[in-house]
């Protein structure tokens, strides 16, 4: 049977943050979903692989794990993984991120209640060394909205596409949009978001407090649990972001 989610990983460097986003995907209470992993020819290749062995060995049948022969670049690894992904929708996490308790049964439970939905788009905030540090939240829309597709939800959302971590897409519809032609902008996202928009409507989520609070918006009886951490590092300082859906 398919499943709901193809959890994709590009995988570069980064092997020792690994166990840890692993921990936090194949720890959660939703059954229905694969761990996909690209490992983009870094230098660390031998020591992701051998983490990937090392949870593969203890989760049987969960995880696909390819290490493509030459190094794609970003783009070009995200189009793989949606290629290579057997989900009914793609989950993307950078390879240095978390996913917090219950993402995936939230995000299944939102898409199954409305099944036209192509993208998910969800608001973050920045925290710094651990979660209970934000230094900045970043809220689009003030309560849970859903969006027709066309041009008006193209405008709205493009700009709201750059961080990946989180992100849910529609898996077909953006294998059927693939191209080359966005190699190297870093942006392959948002060419999958604009098109599958022409077609399939948006849920966007709204964060309205940081880690550890509560966003109810119209659509939400009870208080839900945040979903998804991303953290990025920059030279000078060690960033995270925090990725939830309020449903």
């Amino acid at each position: 049977m398919r499943p709901v989610f193809s959890v994709c990983i590009p995988a570069y460097n980064r092997a020792q943050l690994l166990p840890e986003l692993l921990d936090s995907i194949l720890g959660q209470d939703f059954e229905s979903f694969e761990v996909v992993i690209n490992e983009d020819a870094s230098p660390q290749r031998n020591d992701i692989r051998s983490v990937v062995e090392q949870y593969s060995a203890k989760y049987p049948g969960k995880i696909g794990y390819f290490e493509n022969e030459k190094n794609l670049g970003y783009d070009a690894n995200l189009r793989s993984l949606v290629e290579r992904s057997m989900g009914e929708y793609c989950l993307f996490m950078g390879n240095d991120d978390l996913m917090c308790a219950g993402a995936l049964r939230t995000v299944a439970e939102a898409v199954h209640r409305h099944p036209d939905v192509g993208v998910v788009v969800r608001s973050y905030a920045s925290f710094d060394g651990t979660p209970d540090n934000i230094n900045q939240t970043f809220k689009y829309f003030p309560e849970e909205r859903f969006f027709s597709a066309g041009a008006d939800t193209i405008s709205t959302v493009y700009r709201r596409s750059v961080v990946i971590p989180g992100m849910v897409i529609h898996r077909d519809a953006a294998h059927k949009f693939a191209t080359t032609e966005f190699d190297g902008t870093l942006l392959y996202q948002i060419y999958l978001v604009a098109n599958i928009h022409c077609t399939k409507v948006l849920m966007s989520s709204s964060l309205t407090c940081a880690f550890g609070g509560i966003g109810v918006g119209p659509h939400t009886p009870e208080p839900p649990a945040f979903t998804f951490f991303t953290r990025l590092a920059s030279a000078a300082l060690s960033l995270r972001y925090f990725a939830a859906i309020s449903l």
